[in-house]
């Protein structure tokens, strides 16, 4: 090798170590909706629980979209799992919290309604795509190796999950799987 490519070489290996660097940094993609954030404690009192604390849900201020909360180890505050979809007023409304939140959004712009198309070109090429009768199932999966924030919670897989009827959002939920 001449000194030319020597230093081409370098210069790649920099950039591309640099690349994957960055790109570990932002991985996973989305990690809240609002300010309720996957990881950090939910810093509100008077919240419903259900199923002994591990669980809380809230409806947006429209009563069309509910978003529920899955906690770590019992209800200790720390958010595992973010999932939302929309409100069905056939549930029960023992447990249900009410937000002033209009439209529960993602970090990455992401909600309710959003075309499939849109989304895949925002967030890339999923790790798995199931299709079946109308449905799209869409996942993406982050590796502990990949990404800062399962390092920081010693977490070995982080999902990003978006569920499609007709082409449209109808549900998403993202969070660390359980070890």
């Amino acid at each position: 090798m001449n000194k030319f490519s020597i230093k081409s070489f370098l210069m790649l290996s920099i950039i591309l170590g640099f690349l994957n660097l960055a790109a570990s940094e932002n991985l996973p993609r989305i990690t809240s909706v609002d300010n309720i954030k996957v990881g950090k404690k939910l810093a509100l009192h008077n919240v419903k629980y259900f199923l002994d604390g591990e669980k809380a849900s809230f409806i947006n201020l429209d009563k069309t979209q509910i978003m529920t909360l899955d906690f770590c180890c019992g209800g200790n505050g720390e958010i595992q799992r973010i999932n939302v979809k929309f409100y069905d007023k056939n549930l029960t409304k023992d447990y249900i919290n009410f937000s002033k939140i209009k439209e529960f959004t993602t970090n990455s712009g992401i909600k309710l309604g959003d075309k499939q198309e849109q989304i895949l070109n925002k967030l890339g090429k999923p790790n798995d795509l199931l299709e079946e009768n109308d449905t799209t199932t869409v996942t993406y999966t982050t590796k502990q190796s990949k990404s800062r924030l399962l390092q920081e919670f010693d977490m070995p897989l982080y999902y990003e999950k978006f569920i499609f009827y007709g082409d449209v959002l109808k549900e998403y939920e993202f969070g660390f799987e359980y070890p």
